[in-house]
């Protein structure tokens, strides 16, 4: 229908107008196009701009398709909408306080004031305590194997084309923005939105470990966290498209067998051949649409489904659920290091993606446990022929991890510390470096469940709160005396006091290695040196003939 004249529509006639349109769908946006009868230079196509405030009711979900009619308006009388709800406001803010003063209600605006002081300040405490971590984690490119290191692992393909794009985002802001763009313009971007996918935009949605505002000043900070977005998006929309796709063909089976059954029935008699394409199944079904959404739908897929694979790519990057506990989200980030990072790796060891969705996308899900795992088994069979060794008892400090003499690579993503946590908890047995296998339920030494569980949530907290608790106790985890003086040390950032104690413990070929693999992501740790542990007989022969031994290596 022509819009002529709508300028001079009445403010209410002019409102319903609109209203009714994105209650349709209709309205997206500003797409600057002339009109075709160019008879107004001034004339746009309203699109996704947000309408007044009375106007901003949201849509339902719906694929957009080139048969939506735009509505259009004039470009100055929209301003002056605009303008006049922003006058409106101001009026109803200055009435409000007027009111507010007038019944006396001195005592409640100093009472707001206060409390708005308290907030900025509690906001900057938490801030700076947020800034130690995103030092500690910046200057790296961790994201491939910290957050991203299960799909890493079952999707190299996607892994790949991630890498690019981070060092593409690394390179800068603008490059960044482009793949962000990238993403924003695929077909499915509509569903990563409705079905809850996580993707991380500068300056409205961050990841855990660079939500401080104060450390972004700081050089290089800001590079980091490019570097670390554009990774973990570009793999969870490449995934989320992987899945989909997997999704849609298990569903054309069941349509192209849905279709040769109303086929045949149509024409009363067998059709041996039967339908060669989905397009041809699409065809034979009435009011069937070869769009986006339509495609979806007649494929059989459902809301839950696709919320079961965003909630697994989700979980399986570092963007767990807490549940009850996401409004106070930002507090537990504030004294733990990551908790959704932490909530996505015990949903990960239990299972929890399987646990939504249909048959068929619990399958799919299943399918993904199993290309980690043998994504994992070559990781482990290429490091065997290189000549180490990997420990496989579940209780031990050790496990999963790839041992060059003294030196741990962890390639299971945070997996498996909670996996062993778990495997102690439940045996009630503690294993060590050494292997010696102690119960944890006598009360007797270091390693008792008490022990045990405190090294676990020490493990779990942010860097400034971690280290707090250090110098109350004067340990560090691992049970070694601790000073004020270490505390610079621990807040430098994780990849710099790696590469240092790489190459101040190794050879240069390995330490060249072992940064490698640290600087990607991978937890690396290297134990110091032991003199091996005397026996009773040892002991007793050594004191018997006045030969000298090392006290550290009496037998236990």
């Amino acid at each position: 229908m022509r819009q002529d004249g709508i300028a001079n529509w009445t403010k209410e006639a002019r409102e319903k107008s609109l209203a009714v349109r994105r209650a349709k769908g209709s309205v997206w946006g500003w797409d600057k196009r002339q009109r075709a009868d160019n008879t107004d230079q001034n004339t746009v196509d309203v699109a996704s701009i947000p309408l007044p405030r009375s106007m901003e009711e949201k849509p339902a979900f719906r694929a957009r398709t080139d048969e939506d009619e735009l509505t259009q308006i004039d470009m100055e009388d929209y301003e002056a909408m605009v303008e006049y709800e922003k006058q409106a406001r101001r009026s109803q803010d200055a009435m409000e306080m007027g009111m507010m003063m007038a019944v006396g209600a001195p005592g409640i605006t100093r009472a707001s004031a206060g409390r708005s002081l308290l907030r900025k300040t509690v906001g900057i405490a938490s801030d700076t305590v947020n800034s130690s971590r995103t030092i500690v984690t910046a200057y790296d490119l961790s994201a491939p194997f910290r957050q991203g290191g299960i799909l890493s692992l079952s999707h190299p393909s996607c892994a790949a084309r991630s890498y690019v794009n981070m060092l593409r985002a690394a390179r800068s802001a603008k490059a960044a923005k482009n793949v962000m763009e990238e993403i924003k313009s695929r077909r499915y971007y509509e569903l990563y939105k409705d079905s809850g996918l996580y993707l991380a935009e500068e300056g409205k949605a961050a990841e855990e470990v660079f939500k401080a505002v104060f450390a972004k000043k700081i050089p290089g900070v800001n590079m980091s966290e490019r570097a670390y977005n554009a990774y973990l998006n570009t793999l969870r929309a490449d995934c989320f498209d992987s899945l989909l796709e997997a999704l849609k063909a298990s569903s054309n089976k069941k349509m192209l067998k849905a279709g040769n059954a109303a086929y045949e029935q149509y024409v009363g008699s067998l059709n041996p051949a039967g339908f060669s394409s989905l397009d041809d199944a699409l065809a034979s079904l009435k009011g069937a649409e070869k769009s986006i959404t339509s495609e979806i739908i007649v494929s059989g897929i459902n809301n839950k489904e696709l919320e079961a694979i965003a909630n697994f790519v989700n979980a399986a990057t570092g963007r767990g659920s807490i549940g009850a506990a996401e409004k106070y989200a930002q507090e537990l980030s504030t004294i733990f290091f990551a908790p959704k990072l932490t909530a996505s790796r015990w949903q990960m060891l239990m299972g929890q993606p399987l646990y939504q969705g249909s048959v068929r996308s619990r399958m799919i899900i299943a399918g993904e446990y199993g290309k980690y795992l043998a994504g994992l088994a070559t990781l482990y069979g290429l490091a065997k022929l290189s000549g180490a060794q990997v420990t496989w008892n579940p209780r031990s400090t050790d496990f999963g991890k790839i041992r060059f003499g003294e030196n741990r690579i962890d390639p299971l993503a945070g997996l498996g510390k909670h996996a062993v946590f778990a495997a102690r908890i439940i045996t009630g047995k503690f294993e060590g470096v050494s292997g010696k296998s102690e119960p944890i339920y006598d009360d007797k030494g270091r390693n008792n469940v008490g022990d045990i569980f405190e090294r676990y949530v020490r493990s779990t907290l942010s860097p400034l709160y971690g280290t707090a608790v250090t110098l109350a106790t004067g340990r560090g985890i691992d049970g070694k005396p601790y000073k004020a003086k270490d505390i610079p040390y621990d807040l430098l950032p994780l990849s710099a006091r790696d590469i240092y104690e790489q190459y101040r413990d190794n050879s240069f070929g390995m330490a060249t290695a072992l940064s490698l693999a640290t600087l990607h992501g991978a937890g690396v740790d290297t134990y110091e040196k032991r003199e091996p542990r005397m026996t009773k007989a040892q002991v007793r022969k050594a004191i018997e003939q006045g030969e000298p031994f090392n006290a550290a290596s009496l037998y236990k």
